[in-house]
């Protein structure tokens, strides 16, 4: 703007604040797993595992801006998991003019149970011992319910963060 010889009176920045809507990471992920579960049906949209390629940060729209966030387009490679979205509020000219657009990875997941601690061989597992982990679904699934498990002995050294299998209990 060809503005020279500015008192600036040593300040370095300056930050404008007004009334806004913040449009959050956890709102953004749920409208894309629940986008993914109905139009490519990978299960629940709570077990979808995402991972974006750049880190998501939070949005700020107008204040006035109401309404879900929506998806505008969504295509998913079942061979890769990866997918591309837009999306859109339609109730916010800012984001309605420059929607938003992800990339990342939609990997289905299912619960497993796992030890707590490392546990020996003949160990009874009760159900401080257990855990529950979210595995992807292709790994294989474990035991999912810890009333499968409580009461049963190890077959073996079990050690955290491996799913328990029926093999693994006597």
């Amino acid at each position: 703007y060809q503005l020279i010889d500015i008192d600036t009176g040593g300040l370095a920045e300056v930050t404008v604040a007004r009334a806004s809507r913040a449009i959050t990471l956890t709102e953004m992920s749920d409208r894309i797993a629940e986008a993914l579960s109905r139009q490519f049906h990978l299960g629940e949209p709570h077990h979808i595992g995402l991972t974006f390629d750049r880190p998501l940060r939070t949005f700020q729209v107008e204040a006035e801006a109401a309404g879900e966030l929506q998806v505008l387009a969504l295509n998913y490679d079942p061979r890769t998991n990866r997918f591309d979205v837009t999306l859109d509020l339609p109730s916010s000219p800012l984001l309605h003019r420059q929607p938003p657009r992800f990339t990342g990875t939609a990997i289905e997941t299912v619960d497993v149970i796992a030890v707590e601690r490392p546990l020996e061989r003949g160990a009874v597992l009760q159900a401080a011992d257990l855990t529950t982990l979210r595995r992807p679904k292709a790994q294989g699934a474990g035991i999912a319910d810890p009333a499968a498990a409580i009461g049963l002995a190890a077959r073996h050294p079990l050690r955290p963060g491996q799913p328990l299998l029926a093999t693994d209990l006597m």
